[in-house]
């Protein structure tokens, strides 16, 4: 991170998809959760009271599995064999729409 980085101050949603071949770690998505968001809190975010929506699933990776909107970083992350998780700190939500 640049000597510039500040933590964001203000109301942001998230979203977390642990992404894995064949079967899932046992890994519930609740409990997924809470250790990833407490680890950006003072680094990403000042604190987790900010967090206004919070998106996690599991994802299985499959040869049928087809994505749009693929980051380098993410197609980097597809092409090798192990499990991985993404995490993407987006604007707050727009509380008028239900995702």
């Amino acid at each position: 991170m640049s000597d510039d980085w500040v933590t964001i101050a203000s109301p942001v949603g998230i979203v977390i998809i642990y992404f894995h071949r064949g079967q899932a770690s046992g890994i519930d998505v609740d409990n997924m959760s809470k250790p990833i968001l407490d680890a950006l809190k003072g680094i990403v975010y000042e604190d987790d009271q900010f967090v206004e929506q919070l998106i996690a699933r599991r994802t299985e990776l499959h040869d049928n599995l087809r994505f749009q909107k693929v980051t380098p970083r993410l197609a980097e992350a597809l092409e090798t064999e192990g499990d991985f998780v993404l995490v993407r700190v987006e604007d707050a939500p727009n509380h008028g729409e239900l995702p």
